[in-house]
């Protein structure tokens, strides 16, 4: 009886936190600077990440770990 009543109570936690989940969606482009349209450059058609900009949040200001692309690519990956 013990047994049933704590796995109805994770159960009933499980089903609770599964109804809180965000979406996420985290894109990472090497060198892409503001070369989009949501970015302000007229010269680049980019009506998709365009509407993606303007439906979720994008971000103006950058930091990197490091200067260079390669380990800052493995900064992000790792954590570190």
């Amino acid at each position: 009886m013990n047994k049933i009543f704590v796995i109805c109570i994770f159960a009933m936690i499980a089903n609770l936190c599964a109804e809180n989940k965000y979406n996420v969606l985290m894109i990472c482009v090497d060198d892409l600077r503001n070369s989009l349209g949501c970015y302000g450059n007229n010269d680049v058609i980019s009506p998709n990440f365009d509407k993606l900009a303007s439906e979720s949040v994008a971000f103006d200001h950058h930091y990197v770990q490091v200067p260079t692309c390669g380990a800052s690519r493995y900064a992000l990956l790792t954590g570190l």
